[in-house]
């Protein structure tokens, strides 16, 4: 994201994540409120909420990047809906990327999948054992005590999330792993 910012300096690039907000009105007023903008999280509409993103955008896009986006997909079509139509209903601009493990279209019924218009889904592969490893040792460097772990600790963190392929599950058995070890001393 900050190499785009650079290259790229009319745009503004604004990430959320939606399992913290829950919903996609939510999403846009936490976007709003990285933007500088006061904004309150009850009885606001999504026109005012584009209104506001449209007064804000002075001569900037905005790519708005939705992170672990499959519950708010489910959860709130007509909100996505809003976001994607944003240009149509309200006349702003609005890049939007959503990421998820799962495939959000898998959420959505045919009737809402035509409503939206199309998609472009990039799906990546699940991490190997060596490149989970490699992510750890980076992550090990930069937040562990040497002497604090072993090569071994990380190879079997890093096997072991290897079912999983996720990044996340390997670093989070990782944080786990050096509370506990914290906690025995």
């Amino acid at each position: 994201m900050k190499h785009v910012e650079r290259k790229y300096k009319q745009i503004e690039i604004l990430y959320e994540n939606a399992i913290s907000a829950g919903n996609f009105k939510n999403i846009l007023i936490s976007a709003l409120r990285s933007m500088g903008k006061v904004v309150p999280e009850r009885g606001t509409s999504f026109s005012q909420i584009f209104k506001n993103i449209s007064l804000s955008q002075s001569k900037k896009s905005i790519l708005l990047i939705i992170d672990e986006c499959a519950n708010a997909v489910r959860k709130d079509p007509d909100g996505l809906y809003n976001i994607l139509r944003a240009g149509e209903l309200y006349g702003v601009t609005l890049g939007v990327i959503l990421i998820s493990v799962d495939d959000p279209l898998i959420y959505m019924s045919e009737r809402e999948r035509k409503t939206l218009g199309l998609f472009s889904g990039i799906k990546f592969p699940k991490y190997s054992e060596n490149e989970l490893y490699s992510i750890l040792m980076q992550r090990v460097s930069l937040s562990l005590n040497d002497n604090t772990f072993t090569d071994e600790n990380i190879q079997y963190i890093s096997e072991i999330s290897s079912a999983f392929g996720s990044a996340r599950v390997a670093i989070e058995l990782l944080q786990k792993s050096a509370y506990s070890a914290e906690y025995r001393g």
